[in-house]
C-alpha cells in the first residue's frame, strides 16, 4: 500500500506546475495555504507551519524552514481538490545546524528561552537549502544541503542517518545558489564562477569572472527541461522612497547555458517551450505546453527573502518575464490580509502532492 502511494505521488508532482505557498486569510498565522498561479486558484491545504519558523528554501516536493534556534524542519504540502478528506501534516525534524550560543557571549546571556533570543543573524545565517531527493521516496539518495553563515559556510545532513551537519569551508567561494546536478553538486559564486564537488573535494569548472556592467541581484542554476546546465543572473534595481524606505524592483533576467566541452557559459536569448520558476526555492524548469495557460519562454519569479521590503499595497517583487520581448507581463499582487502575514516569509515555490480523491 505505502509503495503504491509512493507510485501515485511520484506521478501526481510530475504532472502538476510548480504553485505559490501563502499565508491563509484565516486568523490562525500559522496556516498556509497553495495558490496555483497559473489558473489563478487557491486549492485547500491545512499545513501548519509554526509563525517563528523562516522559510530557507523549496525542494523535491518538501518545504524547509527554520527557527532562533537554528534548527531545521522538512514539511511536505499537500492540497485537495475534491471532498474534505485530509491528511496528517508531514514534517521531518533535523538538528540545530548551527551550535546554540555560537553569537552569544554566555557570560552575558546565560537564559535558555528563545525569547531572549534577539539574533540578529536569524534571517540572514541560513541563506539557501536544496535537497537532493524525496526523504520519503529515496532516503539512500537524499541530502540536505544549505549555504551558511552568510555563504562562506556550506552544511550537509542526510535525514534519519547523521545525528549533525558535516560542514564544509566556502570562504574563498561565497556562492549564490547550489545545485545537485548529475550526482554531483554545483556551486555559483557572486561573479559567476562555477564550482563542482563531488562531497569530497571542490574543483573549478569555469574560474573566468562572468562580467557584466548591471548589478546582479541574485545567480540562480537550473537544470533545463532537456538537461542543460543553465545559470541565471536576476538584475535589481534597488532605491529609497521617503514614504516607504528601501525598494526594490526586478529590472530584467539574462540566461546562460553552460558548454561543458570548452568550459565557458553561453547567452541563451530564448526558452523555447520551456518555463522557468525561480525564487528562494530550489529553481525549477517545466515545459509550458504541458500545462494548460503557462506562458512559455517565460521567467515566473517571486520576491526573494532579504531586507528590503516590498511595496505597501501589496505589490510584491514578483512577477512573469518574457523572455523575448525582455519585460515583465505583470506582478502578482495579493490580498491587504495576506500580505500583512508575510512578514520575514515571501512567497516560495512548491510543487506539491496534491490528493485527487
Amino acid at each position: 500500500m505505502k509503495n503504491n502511494q509512493i507510485k501515485r505521488n511520484k506521478m501526481l508532482r510530475h504532472h502538476h506546475a510548480p504553485m505559490l505557498f501563502i499565508p491563509s486569510e484565516e486568523e490562525e498565522e500559522c496556516t498556509w495555504i497553495i495558490y496555483d498561479i497559473i489558473n489563478n486558484k487557491r486549492l485547500e491545504s491545512k499545513l501548519e507551519i509554526p509563525h517563528n519558523k523562516r522559510f530557507c528554501g523549496s525542494s523535491e516536493g518538501w518545504l524547509v524552514a527554520t527557527d532562533i534556534n537554528y534548527e531545521v524542519s522538512l514539511y511536505k504540502p499537500y492540497s485537495f481538490l475534491k471532498g474534505e478528506k485530509s491528511v496528517e501534516n508531514i514534517s521531518i525534524q533535523l538538528p540545530s545546524i548551527c551550535p546554540k550560543g555560537i553569537f552569544y557571549d554566555s557570560e552575558d546571556n546565560d537564559s535558555d528561552s528563545d525569547d531572549d533570543l534577539e539574533d540578529p543573524n536569524f534571517d540572514f545565517y541560513i541563506y539557501r537549502t536544496i535537497i537532493t531527493a524525496d526523504p520519503l521516496e529515496n532516503s539512500d539518495d537524499c541530502r540536505v544541503i544549505a549555504i551558511i553563515r552568510g555563504s562562506f559556510e556550506l552544511a550537509l545532513i542526510k535525514p534519519g542517518k547523521n545525528t549533525s551537519w558535516t560542514k564544509i569551508d566556502a570562504r574563498r567561494l561565497q556562492f549564490r545558489d547550489i545545485l545537485y546536478y548529475n550526482d554531483q553538486l554545483y556551486g555559483i559564486d557572486i561573479e559567476g564562477r562555477l564550482m563542482s564537488f563531488d562531497f569530497r573535494d571542490w574543483k573549478y569548472i569555469i574560474s573566468t569572472k562572468l562580467r557584466t556592467s548591471d548589478f546582479i541581484g541574485r545567480r540562480y542554476l537550473v537544470k533545463s527541461y532537456y538537461g542543460d546546465l543553465l545559470q541565471v543572473e536576476r538584475h535589481i534595481e534597488f532605491w529609497y522612497d521617503e514614504n516607504n524606505g528601501h525598494k526594490r524592483a526586478t529590472k530584467k533576467f539574462k540566461i546562460f547555458k553552460l558548454d561543458f566541452e570548452n568550459q565557458k557559459w553561453v547567452e541563451v536569448r530564448s526558452l523555447g517551450d520551456s518555463t522557468l520558476f525561480l525564487g528562494d526555492n530550489s529553481s525549477i524548469c517545466v515545459l509550458a505546453s504541458n500545462f494548460v495557460g503557462c506562458q512559455p519562454n517565460c521567467i515566473y519569479f517571486t520576491h526573494d527573502d532579504d531586507t528590503i521590503s516590498s511595496h505597501p499595497n501589496g505589490l510584491l517583487d514578483s512577477g512573469i518575464y518574457n523572455v523575448e520581448t525582455k519585460s515583465v507581463l505583470f506582478h502578482f499582487s495579493m490580498d491587504s490580509t495576506i500580505f500583512a502575514k508575510m512578514s520575514g516569509r515571501p512567497p516560495i515555490w512548491v510543487v506539491p502532492t496534491l490528493n485527487l480523491y
